[in-house]
């Protein structure tokens, strides 16, 4: 059985703090209060599951996800947009996702990104990893 997704969010965003970045919980949803009025919260639709910023002031948003999920289409869109802002939006497997991102500075959303709006599985993510010679990865 593969690490819960709740898991890798924790050893995430342990591993930020030892970035000195620091990395807050994002939950979306709607409550009913005991009177029936609906109370949204969170970023909205799409917004990543971690959010905070680097000791430079850069914001940080990472969607994590565990085996083989892949983003949704306003996920993706989501992170695009972090990254077109300036930000750094990532992808998490696991930790050390966010460590390699933090540490080199890059997002590696482009590695899941189609170009169409649509987000690639897991498995076309690792072949287009090999395809550009483990850019992202070689740092280490």
């Amino acid at each position: 059985m593969g690490v819960r997704e709740t898991n890798i969010l924790k050893l995430c965003q342990l591993e930020a703090a030892k970035l000195g970045c620091l990395l807050m919980r994002n939950n979306v949803g709607m409550a009913l209060t005991k009177d029936g009025r609906h109370i949204k919260y969170g970023l909205g639709v799409g917004s990543p599951d971690l959010v905070g910023w680097t000791n430079m002031g850069r914001f940080v948003g990472a969607e994590i996800k565990e085996g083989r999920g892949v983003l949704s289409k306003e996920q993706l869109n989501f992170l695009r947009r972090i990254n077109e802002c300036g930000g750094l939006g990532i992808v998490a497997y696991d930790q050390e996702d966010v460590k390699k991102c933090l540490i080199t500075g890059e997002s590696n959303v482009s590695l899941f990104d189609k170009g169409d709006g649509k987000c690639l599985n897991t498995t076309t993510r690792f072949s287009r990893l090999r395809m550009i010679g483990w850019r992202l990865y070689s740092v280490f």
